[in-house]
């Protein structure tokens, strides 16, 4: 890979052999160009077949990738430093590993934080719209609302 990384996408994960797939596959199909971006996937524990799943789509991809385990269950904040630790990009965007991006959504978050000179950005919850989980896509459209409410 040449050049300079523009922007890593973090990507906690915990048993999501479900959605992994589609996941990368939405961020590999993204407009975004391949060789500017890395993904760095923190695992925590995972029992299932997420990480084989994971290197099964990220090694034909031709995107930097890398994998992280993060040992301690339910430690997020430990997941995401793990992300910033080892990234080597300007820019981090976080993606649940349940989420489904649309084609140009890398290229317009690191748009918008430019544009805005934005620290931090919180994009409408795709993760859990995209879920058959009734429970969690109704977690999503209330978290969706209220990131709105305090955008305003």
């Amino acid at each position: 890979m040449g050049g300079k990384i523009d922007v890593c996408i973090g990507i906690p994960t915990r048993n999501s052999e479900r959605t992994i797939k589609k996941c990368l596959a939405s961020i590999i199909a993204n407009s975004f160009p391949k060789d500017k971006m890395q993904i760095i996937i923190v695992d925590n524990l995972s029992s299932d077949n997420t990480l084989r799943y994971a290197k099964e789509i990220l090694e034909p991809s031709g995107i930097n990738f890398k994998i992280f385990s993060n040992e301690v269950i339910g430690a997020i904040g430990r997941s995401r430093q793990i992300v910033v630790n080892n990234c080597n990009a300007d820019y981090v965007l976080w993606i649940d590993s349940d989420a489904i991006i649309p084609p140009t959504f890398i290229h317009n978050q690191l748009q918008y934080i430019k544009q805005n000179r934005a620290a931090i950005v919180f994009p409408y919850a795709i993760l859990a719209l995209n879920t058959d989980n009734i429970l969690a896509r109704m977690q999503g459209y209330a978290w969706s609302i209220s990131t709105m409410i305090a955008l305003k």
